[in-house]
């Protein structure tokens, strides 16, 4: 099983949203035997959070229930357990960075835009800061999950 971990500031926004839906196109793809994504925030303070509403209401409207989810610290999780860890922001990125430094097997980490095919895009837009719409955040998410999947396909020997 290959295991992606995507990590957002607070796991109530961006990383639940992008796993959920790479859940969901690794179903379309008959891959749920050979891929899972999971979702950890790397500041989701002390007591877990359920998605933010605005999210939620977003996934709705996109057939995807994250009722259910709540915030988890991306330090409580065994990171070696995973393949590719994901994180959405370049400062997340290096935090990751150091919390898998002397992990062994170490997992790879990336920040998630680099699927995104935009050269430069250093981090994924979040509706919750005002930085884009939250429509517009589904859309770009949506993008860059199918590159993604396209990429872990290869890798994988799934294609």
């Amino acid at each position: 099983m290959f295991r992606v971990l995507f990590v957002c500031d607070t796991d109530t926004s961006l990383a639940p949203l992008a796993a959920a839906m790479f859940n969901r196109l690794i179903l379309t793809a008959d891959l749920a035997r050979r891929l899972q994504a999971e979702s950890a925030g790397a500041f989701p303070g002390q007591t877990p959070r359920p998605v933010d509403h605005r999210v939620l209401a977003l996934a709705k409207e996109h057939e995807l229930d994250l009722a259910a989810c709540r915030s988890r610290d991306v330090e409580s999780l065994a990171l070696n357990s995973f393949n590719l860890i994901l994180g959405m922001n370049v400062d997340i990125f290096w935090r990751l960075k150091q919390l898998c430094v002397d992990l062994h097997p170490a997992p790879q980490i990336q920040v998630f835009t680099e699927y995104s095919g935009q050269l430069g895009l250093r981090e994924a837009a979040d509706p919750l800061l005002g930085e884009i719409g939250f429509n517009e955040a589904y859309e770009v998410l949506e993008r860059t999950l199918e590159k993604m999947l396209r990429e872990l396909k290869k890798r994988i020997g799934a294609e």
